[in-house]
């Protein structure tokens, strides 16, 4: 059941024994109840509000709302209602519809102000349930701590796996810088064999002119050709080599640059918010790494996607001459 269901509910039990104990003059019902009213029982994971309903004929109806606070920091709501009930003395029989951790029927008494419940669990154990009268403010406070302590629980998870996720970016874009510093230095001897490439074309075009038979001319096409393929291979391996191992990497360490923060919050701050100190500390001293390995990152990135826009350009226009060649070589044959 979703949190709001509680809250709407707490506000509907509010209305109840306020108004009873404004009545309490006039309305003999209120004021000879044996234990209409609001109970809370409360632990260290859990709060639950019990709020009873007696009626002059002695029948019982009511509403039981239960707050539990899950290990991942989750809180988990509930809503049943007590459809019919007894007291016989000390002894209060209950029948609740729509919470499995009771069951439907329940048994339990009351003594002074405190409601002992009791139901069997599936291991076959007796649970046991003590609920104290008391207000919906003080079952407020209970469950505004569950609250509070569910937020620190997932900080304090959020700071771990932060911080685990940031140092390992840190690392990612150190060996990605160190990566693509080394190929920036290959881009000269790339340039050069292209050279080569387009050299070779031109001396066997040179051959071709000079080539008074026909089907050697033919076999010098063919050659010149070859030569232009072997080019074309090349484009696609410098483009895999650098669009997708080192420019869409680059991008996607900038990406998640971009949605760290870059306030990495003072221990005071974290602690006052739940986190342990060593939590705050880890998530802190990495935070800062970050931030210095961001501002190292960007002129790199923006340095290598120059030198491959340039590199790009080199190749696109090699590209093209050596298609001039070809039709040249074809011309010729």
């Amino acid at each position: 059941m979703r949190a709001s269901k509680v809250l709407n509910t707490i506000a509907k039990l509010n209305s109840v024994p306020l108004l009873c104990a404004l009545l309490l003059s006039v309305n003999t019902a209120c004021a000879s109840s044996r234990i209409g009213g609001t109970y809370v029982a409360h632990g260290e994971r859990f709060v639950e509000i019990l709020q009873l309903t007696e009626s002059q004929d002695g029948q019982i109806t009511g509403v039981l709302n239960t707050m539990e606070l899950k290990n991942d920091g989750s809180i988990d709501t509930d809503e049943a209602s007590i459809t019919s009930g007894t007291i016989d003395g000390d002894q209060l029989t209950l029948h609740i519809s729509e919470l499995a951790v009771f069951g439907e029927n329940i048994a339990g008494t009351v003594s002074g102000s405190t409601i002992r419940l009791q139901s069997t669990g599936k291991d076959g154990s007796v649970l046991t349930w003590e609920f104290q009268r008391a207000s919906l403010e003080e079952f407020k406070t209970y469950a505004d701590r569950l609250k509070s302590e569910g937020a620190a629980i997932v900080l304090n998870s959020k700071l771990m796996s932060s911080a685990q996720e940031v140092r390992q970016t840190v690392l990612n874009a150190e060996a990605w810088i160190s990566n693509s510093e080394v190929h920036a230095q290959r881009i000269s001897a790339v340039r050069d064999y292209y050279q080569k490439l387009e050299n070779r074309m031109r001396s066997l075009i040179a051959q071709e002119r000079a080539t008074p038979n026909s089907v050697a001319r033919t076999q010098i096409s063919v050659a010149v050709i070859q030569v232009d393929v072997t080019g074309t291979q090349s484009d696609v391996q410098v483009s895999q080599l650098w669009d997708q191992t080192i420019v869409n990497s680059g991008q996607s360490l900038i990406k998640q640059f971009a949605n760290y923060p870059s306030n990495c919050f003072t221990l005071t701050e974290l602690q006052g918010r739940g986190a342990t100190l060593q939590n705050a500390e880890e998530w802190q001293n990495a935070c800062q790494q970050m931030l210095i390995e961001r501002m190292k990152f960007e002129p790199a990135f923006d340095s290598i996607i120059g030198q491959r826009a340039d590199l790009k350009s080199f190749q696109a226009a090699a590209k093209s001459r050596r298609q001039a060649i070809v039709d040249e070589a074809s011309r010729l044959q």
